[in-house]
């Protein structure tokens, strides 16, 4: 089976795209001869500076490849992503070529947001046409998702579409090769540091803590959007007089994001909008028990017995439960085996096995 991919494979970006990078490689051991198509190949410029037109435009240079991609002779088109630009450009060469054609979401389509973001549509109106057409084209094919958190939060939501189980997975056995003597802190928040992520949440979050447990320490690591967050980011913890609890790392290479992990007691991810975030995998292969938002992506892919839970938005009752977990009143070890044992069934080789399952399938119908 010859598949064509259209989208960014990047195992830094985004865990979007990272996960294209870690599935397109392992394809040929399930019997796929992937061919990639690189929206990072498209150049930048003072226009496209603009996320609409640099979407635009990665569509309108894709699609002038069809001649090189004809010679190929692949059985179906594939975007990694929703992205307006990938799902455009599998769209048209899918057409072109007469060939099957499906999309891979790994994010809702919320139409009054930019992509990936919480930030309103008026920030880049462009975006909303993209946006709705995008949405249009899913309703024309069978759409593959790595979550079914992703239709449920979609605004335009695909009439039929499979979920890939495992959707989405990790290096599991590189969490088990590191142990740490020490755990410095009482819990780790790691993220692409947004809004939608609770990178604000967060800090309210731990004020309530240190009200109970003086000397609680939090580290967080991630990059943060822009520098306006990580303004705001400042400004909140000199507000509430947490410089001594909260420590910020920045960004934390693969082979030191381990070791962080497994230097924490418990990991906080007070995220508002996701699909099937890899992190939190990550968290529970080290072991950790997690307290979150109950969202969409948290309760269709996490059991309750490793992942507590407490109303979006509710920072009161997530600071409560890091508390109690803290002072021992739920057992932290009496989880981690629990942990362990389901982040082992997520590995990258289960997910690309999955895929080619489920490409071949529809295939075949």
């Amino acid at each position: 089976m010859r598949v064509l991919y259209v989208g960014k494979f990047d195992p830094y970006e985004t865990g979007g795209t990272r996960r294209a990078y870690e599935v397109v490689r392992r394809l040929p051991k399930y019997g796929v001869e992937p061919y990639i198509l690189d929206v990072r190949h498209v150049p930048g410029d003072y226009l496209t500076r603009i996320g609409a037109l640099r979407s635009l435009k990665e569509h309108l240079v894709l699609a002038k490849s069809l001649d090189d991609i004809r010679k190929l002779n692949v059985d179906i088109v594939v975007a990694t992503s929703e992205s307006p630009s990938s799902v455009l450009t599998a769209y048209y060469l899918a057409k072109k070529l007469n060939k099957p054609w499906t999309v891979i979401m790994q994010l809702p389509i919320i139409l009054r947001y930019t992509p990936a973001s919480t930030e309103p549509i008026l920030i880049d109106p462009l975006w909303l046409p993209q946006q709705v057409y995008t949405a249009y084209l899913l309703r024309k094919t069978v759409v593959l998702t790595v979550s079914e958190a992703c239709i449920i939060e979609s605004t335009i939501k695909p009439p039929r579409y499979i979920a890939i189980k495992p959707g989405v997975g990790i290096d599991f056995e590189k969490y088990q090769k590191v142990t740490v003597q020490s755990k410095p802190y009482d819990a780790v928040f790691m993220a692409r540091l947004t809004p939608e992520k609770g990178i604000f949440d967060i800090i309210r979050i731990w004020r309530n803590v240190a009200k109970e447990i003086p000397d609680a320490k939090l580290v967080i690591a991630g990059r943060f959007k822009n520098m306006r967050v990580a303004g705001k980011f400042y400004d909140l913890v000199r507000k509430y007089g947490l410089e001594r609890n909260i420590t910020y790392l920045g960004y934390v290479p693969e082979e030191k994001k381990v070791i962080l992990l497994k230097s924490a007691k418990l990991f906080v991810y007070p995220s508002k909008l996701d699909a099937f975030p890899i992190v939190v995998l990550e968290a529970l292969a080290c072991g950790l028990p997690i307290v979150a938002y109950d969202i969409p992506a948290i309760r269709c892919n996490y059991p309750y017995t490793i992942v507590s839970r407490v109303s979006k938005g509710d920072m009161e009752k997530l600071a409560k439960a890091i508390i109690e977990f803290l002072m021992g009143e739920r057992g932290l070890r009496a989880i981690s085996s629990l942990a362990i044992f389901f982040a082992s069934k997520f590995t990258w080789d289960n997910v690309a096995r999955a895929e080619a399952q489920v490409l071949s399938q529809l295939l075949l119908h």
